[in-house]
């Protein structure tokens, strides 16, 4: 099963252009700045399939793909933020293919992505100007990270025909380092091994580290099953520093297992995400042939140290960390949040499960850097964002209208940006320095510059 991560389909049916301003606020507990979101612009689209929201910087952003229509849409990919990135079709009516797209705290972003048979990387400086777009064979499920010096690490698949063989059914997965202007440093690859068995199997996925980058990918294992596989390369050469190929599930006892300790079973699945920690390991979600999830720690040396179990979708929710969120019914949802404490891998005290109101659904989730999260919801038939603070209590809400049925959504700095069904729109938040569980307040919108209509396309 292929990771959606923040992947939302959608049809956008108009081209009108509206501007709205709504707000809700909630009193601080004790006095204090109040919480507040506004909406600062919401514009109606055309031709959108895909939507993907990223972290960048001091600002969040939307990366989306169009449809072939032309010449209504003669872009193939759009970059949205404070301004906006075009990437234009390689041929008329013929649409790209975003592969993925990851974010830098430079403001920075790498893309993979493709038309047919070709796969390009491009990144885009943080003043949204072009920085390189390069061509080269990848697979269609590659993995990029910038590198956090303006250039970029590609990981794929590269198809491999051993000797004596009809068939090109081996792998040998591959790394390749970019420079800021796309010149190629370095390129490694791994001995050839059996190709995964089916085509979702092929995600490959990175992110930088303080040394090089984490490299996770799946190859054949047993009965056919994806075996997972987490690598991490020097910055310098591509050297390998660790190759972790035998990764384990949780330890059991008297058939029970053993919250966040290492087993000795084989641990099957394809490697969905790799965060570089705050201690220099990698944490890894790796999705098993079922429909279960693990969060999983290997140290800088190499030893895989904990195992968890997500019985939900376990996803990267800010910097260094994983949240595990299960929706056990459309009105509520659990909580999770793992991350490093005491030297290891921990679930940590945010563990909890929203409040319900009666007529609420809750859909998209962005974690704030303060632990807060923002969650766009449906209540008694109208379409908004509610903020919650670290221990799951509601700080505010407010309701927007039936076109904002937010699908991805990103928030950071103050600023959030949503994409739905017919819309796309940002605006800005405050968090009540002491509302429960908040931190102090991140952005004042009357002193925020407020969005330009041409800036939507």
């Amino acid at each position: 099963m292929p990771a959606p991560r923040r992947f939302r389909t959608f049809q956008v049916l108009t081209t009108a252009i509206t501007c709205a301003l709504v707000a809700g606020t909630a009193a601080a507990g004790g006095g204090g700045t109040l919480s507040k979101i506004a909406v600062d612009l919401q514009a109606q689209l055309v031709g959108v399939t895909q939507s993907w929201a990223i972290d960048t910087g001091p600002e969040p952003a939307l990366v989306y793909q169009h449809d072939a229509s032309a010449p209504m849409n003669p872009e193939g990919i759009s970059i949205i933020r404070g301004g906006n990135h075009k990437i234009p079709r390689k041929s008329p009516g013929v649409q790209l293919e975003l592969g993925r797209a990851v974010g830098d705290a430079d403001g920075s972003i790498a893309v993979v992505y493709g038309s047919g048979l070709q796969r390009y990387t491009r990144v885009i400086k943080a003043d949204n100007t072009l920085a390189f777009d390069v061509h080269r064979p990848a697979h269609r499920l590659a993995g990029v990270t910038p590198d956090g010096e303006g250039g970029a690490y590609l990981v794929t698949h590269a198809a491999f025909k051993p000797p004596g063989s009809a068939l090109a059914d081996h792998t040998k997965h591959t790394t390749v380092r970019y420079s800021p202007t796309g010149t190629v440093l370095w390129e490694v690859q791994q001995p050839p091994v059996p190709t995964p068995y089916t085509m979702p199997q092929h995600r490959s996925v990175a992110a930088k580290s303080s040394l090089g980058v984490f490299v996770g990918y799946a190859v054949d294992g047993r009965s056919d099953q994806p075996k997972p596989i987490l690598l991490h390369r020097a910055e310098a050469d591509g050297s390998v520093l660790f190759a972790q190929q035998e990764l384990h599930g949780p330890k059991l006892s008297a058939g029970q297992i053993v919250l966040g300790e290492v087993g000795t079973g084989a641990l099957e699945g394809l490697v969905e995400e790799v965060v570089a920690a705050s201690d220099g390991s990698v944490l890894a979600v790796v999705h098993d042939h079922g429909q279960q999830q693990w969060v999983i720690r290997v140290d800088a040396s190499g030893q895989q140290t904990a195992t968890f179990v997500c019985d939900g979708k376990a996803v990267p929710i800010a910097p260094a960390e994983i949240a595990c969120i299960k929706r056990g019914d459309p009105e509520s949802f659990s909580f999770s949040r793992y991350g490093i404490s005491g030297g290891n891998l921990e679930r940590t005290l945010d563990v909890w499960k929203a409040p319900k109101q009666a007529g609420r659904t809750y859909g998209t989730i962005a974690g704030l850097p303060g632990r807060q999260l923002l969650v766009s919801v449906r209540e008694d038939d109208q379409l908004g964002l509610v903020l919650l603070a670290k221990t799951g209590t509601l700080l505010t809400s407010f309701d927007a209208n039936n076109d904002l049925a937010i699908g991805a959504l990103g928030a950071n700095g103050g600023k959030w940006i949503g994409a739905g069904s017919s819309a796309v729109a940002r605006g800005t938040y405050v968090i009540g320095g002491s509302s429960p569980g908040a931190s102090a307040p991140q952005a004042n919108p009357s002193a925020m510059p407020k969005a330009v209509k041409k800036q939507l396309p």
